[in-house]
């Protein structure tokens, strides 16, 4: 039987992983500009981070317990950074 942590975590890892993966996938569309270096980083660091993120944030889906928290937190920390990376790289 699941209890309501357990539902909000399973709601809040959906929400994470569909927002890393928007993230990855507007990244991965918009491209960069050919010749422009930052720009190719920026880009594939954050579909990478992205890609990363959405993964880790689908794992809490198992029955892992404690530890679909620590996962939960991994995968939102990554998105941040992955959101800091787009952001901030060759701009």
């Amino acid at each position: 039987m699941r209890t309501s942590t357990d539902r909000l975590c399973v709601r809040a890892a959906i929400a994470v992983a569909a927002l890393a993966g928007l993230l990855a996938a507007v990244a991965w569309l918009l491209g960069s500009v050919p010749g422009d270096a930052l720009g190719a980083v920026r880009r594939r660091s954050t579909v990478e981070l992205g890609a990363v993120a959405a993964a880790l944030a689908l794992l809490p889906l198992l029955p892992l317990r404690w530890f679909r928290w620590v996962l939960l937190v991994a995968a939102t920390g990554l998105l941040g950074v992955a959101l800091a990376v787009y952001l901030t790289v060759g701009r």
